[in-house]
């Protein structure tokens, strides 16, 4: 079943033309993937068209073996080039809404996690996860009830939830965002906060505004690079 939008690329990616019902439902659902799975089927009609190089007129049947790899080449090289070049325009071409939007938007993917829970994650699979974009911990957080690795704005982020007295909130590591000064926003049910930090930006979002500074001071002091 189709839970979010990485698996959702992920299917695209495996057969573009034949996703199950659950990927299609989730399409429907989300204008990020739909734009994402529209590019892919674009990309896919060009790469077929560039691979269907046609033999020019007046060559002779027969036509020696060594020639043939030269039109091959031709593909690839085509190939590679477009999708350098989709891949450019569906990150950088499409106009962005604001990081806080986008935020917040991707909460609905994830509504299993902002729940009250007694779980903890392990501080070796925190710092593994840290390690693998470039961070540690300067002391231990120990109140991590989920971590996962999310798709944000073309990049795979920490997304972590931190429970407190006041109920779950969810910090998002934002390496390859950065935000000139703190910024405040309300959007749907939640409440939240874009602080800079020294390797990119910390998202802190929660239902109860009057955790929120907390935790994101937290959450950009005791994660380092």
């Amino acid at each position: 079943m189709i839970v979010n939008c990485l698996e959702f690329r992920r299917a695209l990616g495996a057969d573009p033309n034949h996703i199950s019902a659950e990927a299609q439902a989730h399409r429907a659902e989300c204008p990020t993937c739909e734009k994402y799975a529209q590019e892919m089927l674009r990309l896919n009609g060009l790469i077929k068209r560039a691979l269907e190089v046609p033999v020019p007129l007046g060559q002779p049947l027969q036509m020696p073996v060594r020639i043939q790899p030269r039109w091959y080449a031709i593909a690839a090289s085509i190939l590679v080039a477009l999708s350098v070049t989709i891949g450019a325009l569906w990150f950088v071409g499409y106009p962005r809404e604001s990081l806080a939007s986008d935020v917040v938007k991707h909460m609905a993917h994830e509504p299993h996690a902002m729940t009250l829970s007694q779980a903890r994650v392990s501080a070796e699979l925190l710092d593994g996860a840290l390690k693998a974009k470039g961070l540690r911990l300067s002391q231990p957080m120990d109140d991590v009830s989920y971590l996962q690795s999310c798709f944000i704005r073309g990049r795979f982020v920490p997304h972590l939830v931190v429970q407190t007295e006041r109920g779950p909130v969810t910090v998002l590591l934002l390496t390859s965002e950065r935000v000139e000064q703190t910024e405040r926003f309300d959007e749907q049910q939640y409440h939240g906060v874009l602080m800079p930090a020294s390797w990119g930006s910390v998202a802190v979002v929660a239902t109860d505004a009057a955790v929120i500074d907390a935790v994101a001071e937290k959450a950009r002091t005791v994660v380092r690079e």
